[in-house]
């Protein structure tokens, strides 16, 4: 998808949206910032940047929480 097209933000609200109950998804994401390697080496740019941005959002992160059909875990969980 263009860099300029990308919304991780929408995505996942919109999987999120689209889930039936007893469903397990996995969200994986590459954030991080932009160094000579990276932008170099990979064809994950601009999206990279677009994704910290979501992921670190206290909204997004509200929005989660308040989902009754979600339940957020990390490794730890597992």
């Amino acid at each position: 998808m263009p860099p300029e097209k990308y919304d991780p933000t929408s995505m996942l609200k919109r999987i999120v949206n689209e889930m039936a109950d007893g469903d397990t998804y996995v969200a994986v994401f590459h954030p991080g910032y932009l160094d000579a390697f990276i932008l170099g080496n990979s064809s994950l740019t601009v999206n990279r940047t677009k994704e910290v941005d979501a992921l670190i959002d206290p909204a997004l992160r509200t929005w989660l929480e308040e989902q009754d059909n979600l339940r957020l875990v990390d490794y730890r969980d597992l």
